[in-house]
């Protein structure tokens, strides 16, 4: 038994948490229930209550949610029920915490046996009596170890009966399906007479089923919301790696910046003892040749300062003539440039050191790349046709390649290739991630597609598309049976005249520039010419059909052998069947 007074002990300390209050942090008084199922005090949640244009409110002191008073304001709000039952179970364990004070609930008089949740403490007299009784065969029945040992998963007494708050003397037993509210018989004969109603008793399996069947898909939602928590569970733990990752990179990059620099450093230092080495190997070879010069010249001065000083006057004249040519000699090999440096101190480092501090202020950069990754695809960014209504569809993903399901601006716009010309376009979505845009262009030629989402351009944009049209933009007239047609490089167009037997073409305005060919069958001429080709040097070959023979013929249609101002160059082999159409390869 001290082993179920310590579960109870702690089952009892966990209840009295459950039923604490956390505006006043006491036990609850008069719990009320909002409608984000938070319970507080009546009196804690009075002084939070407030008028809105819409009503009454009170904000929950959790989550911030607002929940429309009724007209009695707190007070009638509905009671927590549930806290109710904590209390009766919390009744149950205290008596079962101090088992000396609990006495059989029917006797009165000996110490109890077991527990029934529907009559209470039974001893094991009265235990045996209501078992034989055929009434009480639906009890729950629990020895006193079971209920102590399983004290947390407590199944609270029989629901009391409840009174109704308009006609406080009468139990609420009835359910008006009507108005889906609880009421009593009262109820029934002044306010719901003409409602549909029903035995609580009767009503409850059918409203229990729509209960159960309503939270179906609260519990579908749970299952998503808890399954984004653990997106953004694996996302958190993502990102962390992902940090770890970049800051080893950072650190590798930037300690190979540092390496490549102190390489550098010894380059340079490198270069600048070869430098230094050169110039003062220059400099002591012009040193050492300016020293032996100095020494012929010490040895002159001090030969000819000995001779006065000790010599005769005959011995000195007589040394004058070769004396004065060694003079001569030392002094003429004297170059005056030899006496200025052949170097110079002129050993210099270049560095911007700006642009390297800048450099490294500016290298590298941390980003978080788009969360949303858009793409489009469709007829509609490649061709359009004025006065016809063209779309394309685009895609947004987000992480893992799941469709975005948040709201997204989705803008296009058709520009004209020299920007003169805009037309707004429309998106509208389809489904998470997918929309579909359209516009309807105005004027034929090149256009750009600019496809937004927000304010940035989705991947591809501006999309570069032709805008043709569906209508004549020139007539030709004056033509007879045009059998064949063919565009040159210069925009002209070149008729075959089946009839006339003659090759015409036009300027791309419609104007006649010039006719070739007339009937017959030698060179140059044309019997019922069918088709035409042109070939990339310009040539024009046409498919001369009852000559049964194809003629290839210069642009200007003149026929000068071998000459650049237009020839008949050759014709295949005569026979066979009427040539109708003609046509060239890449070749």
């Amino acid at each position: 038994m001290a082993e179920g007074s310590s579960s109870s002990e702690k089952a009892l300390e966990k209840l009295n948490e459950e039923l604490t209050c956390p505006i006043c942090l006491d036990q609850y008084t008069d719990p009320k229930l909002l409608h984000c199922f938070h319970v507080f005090c009546e009196k804690c949640l009075k002084p939070v209550a407030r008028q809105t244009p819409q009503g009454q409110v009170v904000e929950c002191p959790n989550c911030r949610h607002l929940t429309s008073l009724p007209q009695e304001g707190v007070s009638g709000l509905q009671g927590a029920f549930l806290i109710h039952h904590l209390f009766d179970i919390q009744d149950i364990l205290k008596k079962v915490s101090t088992p000396a004070g609990i006495k059989c609930t029917k006797c009165e008089k000996r110490d109890p046996a077991c527990y029934c949740r529907s009559c209470g403490f039974l001893c094991a007299k009265c235990k045996d009596i209501h078992s034989e009784w055929k009434e009480f065969s639906s009890h729950e029945l629990v020895s006193l170890d079971q209920l102590t040992a399983d004290a947390t998963n407590l199944v609270p007494p029989v629901q009391k009966t409840l009174n109704c708050s308009k006609h406080p003397t009468k139990e609420l037993d009835l359910y008006c399906e009507t108005c889906k509210e609880v009421i009593c018989q009262y109820c029934v004969l002044k306010i719901h007479r003409d409602h549909q109603y029903d035995l609580a008793t009767d009503a409850f399996p059918q409203q229990k089923k729509v209960l159960v069947s309503s939270v179906e898909p609260v519990e579908q939602q749970l299952a998503s919301v808890n399954k984004a928590l653990e997106d953004l569970k694996s996302l958190s733990v993502e990102i962390t790696s992902q940090r770890q990752a970049l800051e080893t990179k950072i650190r590798a990059e930037i300690r190979l910046g540092h390496q490549a620099l102190e390489a550098r450093e010894e380059v340079l230092v490198s270069q600048l003892d070869q430098m230094t080495r050169e110039k003062l190997k220059n400099v002591a070879a012009q040193q050492d040749q300016l020293e032996l010069v100095a020494t012929r010249l010490k040895s002159c001065c001090g030969f000819l300062q000995e001779s006065l000083r000790t010599g005769s006057q005959v011995e000195i004249l007589a040394m004058a003539k070769p004396f004065l040519q060694q003079v001569q000699d030392v002094t003429s090999s004297i170059k005056p440039e030899s006496l200025e440096p052949e170097e110079q101190a002129n050993l210099e480092f270049n560095c911007s050191q700006n642009e390297l501090l800048q450099m490294c202020q500016q290298y590298g950069q941390v980003f978080a790349i788009p969360v949303v990754k858009c793409s489009a695809e469709g007829d509609g960014l490649k061709l359009a046709v004025v006065g016809e209504r063209t779309t394309a569809t685009v895609e947004a993903v987000k992480w893992k390649g799941r469709k975005y399901s948040r709201p997204v601006e989705v803008s296009c716009e058709l520009v004209s290739s020299d920007g003169s010309r805009r037309v707004r376009g429309e998106a509208k979505k389809v489904r998470d991630g997918e929309f579909e845009i359209g516009y309807l262009p105005q004027h034929r030629g090149p256009h750009y597609l600019h496809i937004r989402v927000g304010d940035k351009h989705i991947s591809g944009s501006p999309f570069p598309l032709s805008v043709i049209t569906t209508t004549p933009t020139n007539i030709i007239t004056g033509v007879k049976y045009p059998w064949g047609l063919a565009l040159d490089n210069k925009g002209q167009l070149v008729v075959v005249e089946h009839v006339r037997h003659c090759v015409t073409i036009f300027s791309g305005s419609g104007e006649k520039v010039r006719s070739f060919g007339s009937e017959g069958s030698g060179p140059g001429q044309l019997s019922g010419p069918y088709g035409v080709a042109l070939s990339a040097t310009g040539d024009i070959l046409v498919a001369d059909q009852c000559n049964h023979r194809i003629q290839v013929f210069h642009p200007n249609g003149k026929v000068q052998v071998f000459t650049a101002d237009g020839e008949y160059i050759r014709q295949f082999e005569k026979g066979g069947s009427g040539k109708n159409g003609i046509a060239l390869d890449s070749n």
